[in-house]
């Protein structure tokens, strides 16, 4: 079994149809092998019948002086009632065998052997006034040998045919069942080959090889997605490494050259460390996109993103103490509602705090940042919205893709690293549900996240 399995397909196919055939094939030979050993001797029974019912309508009338010879085959033998051979033309050790055996109470048919062939013996016993007579009627079966021979090596040549044709035929239908699959294998080396964007070919028919095809072609897509998101991920990740770092080289060398002056030196130290601390961030949420993409998300129930949420609003309200923002948030239920989401409590405080810290920047000196959790039956919704300035209207389509800001005036002079959006809507998707903004320009800007509950 193992080395089938080691076989190309269309060798399994072939051998596979070969060997169901056999199985089919085997029965059959052997019913009609049995059928034709069965045929031939009722056609010897019947033709002993023909041969020994004239002698035995002869002894039934009495005329026992003149009974009808047989010659040749089939033979013959008659025992009268005292056990005298009256006429006989068969195999004397025949004639014995028939003798010795005794008369039988109705007719019966034997299978004996004399001179070394084997013979079918037909006894009849004939009752009359003088007692009970024998009449045995022999034919050899070499001739019937001979017909079942001839008849088997038919069948065993017959069915080798069928079973190369059954084997020809498999190979054919299973090539032309793999053709469709060597196309797109060749097809698959010449996209590899030539980096082209094109597709695997679909056949006419809706059949198995066609939504396999399909399946393929739709993988291909996301792999091909995906190593755009990632080159470009790459690229945006380099350009907004390489300025800071220029910048940090450059302070580390102004710092070299103020050794002398410890309040320049200080003031530049302090400026690398800024750029240090921005690094860090940056780095951090690249870990952060590349953790989301790679990791299954657990489960959290209700009562957990309320503790995440208050905790999250304490933190920033220590943060926007010295401006005067106010942070606000409600849970909008009660109680507790059943179920969960997909997301643990970790990312849902990364959430939080991507949120709040960007409105938290956005509103002015004196603003306010509300934080509501509410319960839309099917999924929990979760709303954070400031009274700032509200983002430029031609910035909402990519606020969520990576390495983008509003403006200066937004988050740009606040050390952002333009991923926290994106951060935001990779951790929705990664629980199956969404992050959409409602702008409001010079009124404020309101981030809803909906997570489905399951």
């Amino acid at each position: 079994m193992k080395l089938l399995a080691n076989l190309p397909i269309r060798w399994r196919i072939t051998l596979g149809s070969v060997g169901i055939a056999i199985v089919l094939l085997a029965p059959l030979a052997l019913l009609i092998d049995a059928r034709v050993h069965g045929v031939l001797r009722s056609a010897n029974e019947t033709v002993l019948e023909e041969v020994t019912d004239p002698i035995v309508a002869s002894i039934g009338t009495g005329a026992t002086a003149s009974l009808p010879q047989a010659r040749g085959e089939p033979g013959v033998v008659v025992i009268d009632p005292s056990g005298r051979v009256v006429l006989r033309s068969i195999p004397r050790e025949l004639a014995g065998q028939v003798l010795r055996a005794g008369t039988p109470a109705r007719d019966e048919t034997r299978d004996l052997t004399a001179r070394g062939d084997e013979y079918i013996v037909l006894v009849r016993p004939v009752s009359t006034a003088d007692g009970t007579w024998v009449v045995a009627a022999a034919r050899s079966e070499r001739s019937s040998e001979i017909v079942s021979e001839q008849l088997d090596a038919t069948i065993a040549m017959a069915s080798g045919v069928l079973l190369v044709l059954e084997a020809a035929a498999a190979w054919l239908l299973s090539s032309a069942a793999l053709r469709p699959v060597r196309r797109m294998q060749r097809r698959a080396v010449a996209l590899r080959a030539e980096g082209s964007d094109g597709l695997l070919p679909l056949g006419p028919a809706r059949d198995e090889l066609t939504d396999l095809a399909t399946t393929l072609n739709e993988l291909i897509a996301e792999l091909r997605a995906s190593a755009e998101r990632e080159r470009q991920m790459v690229s945006d990740a380099s350009h907004e490494l390489r300025t800071p770092l220029a910048v940090l080289r450059t302070q580390l060398e102004l710092a070299r050259l103020s050794a002398g002056d410890a309040t320049a030196l200080l003031a530049e130290i302090t400026a690398a460390e800024g750029h240090v601390d921005r690094l860090i961030r940056l780095t951090d949420d690249l870990l952060a996109l590349s953790r989301i993409a790679t990791e299954p998300p657990s489960r959290s129930r209700w009562g957990e993103l309320v503790d995440e949420l208050r905790d999250a609003v304490d933190r920033w309200r220590l943060v926007a103490a010295s401006r005067g923002v106010r942070i606000e948030y409600g849970d909008g239920e009660e109680g507790s509602p059943a179920g969960s989401v997909e997301i643990g409590p970790w990312d849902f405080a990364r959430i939080l705090d991507n949120l709040i810290g960007n409105a938290t920047a956005a509103v002015p000196d004196g603003g306010t940042v509300l934080v509501r959790l509410e319960d839309a039956r099917d999924r929990w919704r979760l709303l954070v919205e400031d009274d700032g300035p509200g983002m430029p209207p031609a910035f909402v389509p990519v606020a969520f893709d990576r390495f983008t800001r509003p403006d200066v005036a937004r988050s740009a002079d606040r050390g952002g690293s333009g991923l926290g959006l994106s951060i935001v809507a990779a951790l929705a998707r990664s629980a199956g549900g969404s992050a959409r903004i409602d702008n409001r320009p010079g009124e404020g800007v309101t981030v809803v996240v909906e997570l489905p509950v399951r």
